[in-house]
């Protein structure tokens, strides 16, 4: 008995529906309708920009880690035996010079 009930409920209210539907002119269904697609169009455009935005990033982020790093500075170590004070010191005044 309950389910018939329920179901006449629903039945009035969407033959109710129906005929609000019905006696609504045009121009409130078309503004709608442009309202609606106006509102479906700006989430698109939020979200693929959102999506670009984050495709920009990791590209950027991409980049900075994939990019050659330079190599740290390599220390010099010269051995000079046999050799005296003066000549290392024109032999670094030379190499300065480069």
């Amino acid at each position: 008995m309950g389910v018939i009930v329920a179901f006449v409920v629903v039945l009035a209210l969407v033959s109710a529906a129906a005929k609000v539907a019905a006696a609504t002119p045009w121009y409130v269904w078309a503004t709608a309708a442009v309202a609606a697609v106006a509102g479906v169009s700006g989430v698109v455009a939020l979200v693929l920009r959102a999506r670009r935005r984050d495709l920009a990033v990791l590209a950027t982020v991409r980049e900075r880690v994939l990019a050659p790093q330079a190599a740290p500075p390599v220390e010099q170590h010269f051995h000079f035996h046999g050799v005296s004070a003066d000549e290392v010191a024109e032999i670094l005044a030379r190499r300065d010079d480069l």
